[in-house]
């Protein structure tokens, strides 16, 4: 397998910086070892914080921290399935080997709705980016939905799946359906949490540190690029609908009352998207909230740019980036601000 960067590890890159432009040529310096250290990702940033060019050093260390065939090989071999599903979701999305390993874990765990929601997520990714065979694609995602439904039937999340799913098709009228129907289920659960800490169990079984098992993990949020693309897919077929309207101001309700900022971020975008098809109601307070958590975010975010080249040992990082997983992206930048002497 090639150093083709996927997706969601740039996705780790901007969650340092939220907004970065990929460009110019990668200098001369020597590639950092696989995996990379602690010690690599933080010349890696050193050297982009003086670089006018882009994220030059961020691509060629989370390259360097991708899974090789030999990993993924151990990987599946093993029959774990916390190993398979965070091997899986961080393969690159033209590696067939992805697919394969999610499919394994649900053969291994086959009630394991982690399990589904990984090889739903990356089936979509693979319609989405017309890439693989469409037809056995479509069947297996199908698969994972039914999955998901039967064995989490009070979650709202396989709902929007298969609205998304339906969009893809150019089935607007089964999506409109499948997304009213999500906005009265009770639970909202897209599993991010779950799929995150099976990347670090993967990395860590391979042999990676701790702090790069987790820096990998941070990105690996595959649900916000399925309900961003529904939320603007079905709003662009429904522009004067208002219980579609509706049913997407509740789903950026839910998605921003997730643990990151990147999920806070998009959820508060979808919401803004369906306040402007819900003319005559007065939705100010709930724009001045977002406008505030969004100037908050990007506080933490400068805070977390100015610390990570900075004096932060690597196991305090490793701290920061668990509460991250478990309580939240800002109540880990706050708990970090409180140790290193800082208001924040």
């Amino acid at each position: 397998m090639g150093r083709e960067l996927t997706f969601f590890q740039i996705i780790s890159c901007l969650l340092w910086g939220l907004i970065a432009i990929i460009a110019g040529p990668i200098d001369c310096r020597s590639a950092p070892p696989h995996p990379p250290t602690f010690a690599d990702f933080r010349e890696a940033f050193r050297r982009d914080s003086k670089d006018t060019n882009g994220m030059d050093a961020q691509v060629e260390v989370f390259s360097a921290a991708q899974l090789s065939n030999d990993e993924l090989q151990t990987i599946l071999s093993r029959g774990k399935a916390e190993e398979l599903i965070g091997a899986g979701i961080q393969a690159p999305i033209k590696d067939f080997q992805g697919t394969a390993l999610l499919v394994r874990s649900t053969e291994v765990s086959s009630t394991n709705p982690v399990a589904w929601a990984a090889l739903a997520y990356r089936n979509y990714s693979l319609l989405a980016n017309k890439s693989g065979d469409f037809r056995s694609t479509a069947a297996q995602l199908a698969k994972a939905i039914e999955k998901l439904q039967s064995i989490d039937a009070s979650n709202s999340m396989p709902l929007y799946l298969e609205a998304a799913f339906q969009c893809l098709q150019t089935n607007y009228g089964a999506a409109r359906q499948s997304l009213l129907k999500s906005a009265e289920a009770i639970e909202f659960e897209n599993y991010v949490t779950a799929m995150k800490k099976c990347v670090i169990v993967a990395n860590e079984s391979v042999g990676y540190p701790k702090y790069t098992a987790r820096t990998v993990a941070i990105g690996n949020d595959h649900a916000f690029v399925v309900v961003a693309a529904l939320n603007k897919a079905i709003l662009r077929k429904f522009p004067d609908d208002e219980a579609v309207a509706h049913a997407c101001l509740v789903l950026g309700q839910r998605e921003s009352n997730g643990r990151s900022f990147l999920q806070e971020l998009v959820g508060n975008s979808i919401q803004l998207n369906a306040i402007e098809k819900l003319p005559g109601r007065d939705f100010t307070t709930t724009k001045e909230a977002i406008a505030a958590r969004k100037a908050r975010i990007k506080l933490a975010v400068e805070y977390l740019n100015r610390l990570k080249t900075g004096n932060v040992s690597e196991a305090r990082w490793v701290k920061y980036f668990d509460e991250s997983i478990e309580k939240g992206e800002m109540t880990a930048v706050g708990s970090l601000a409180s140790d290193n002497g800082d208001s924040f």
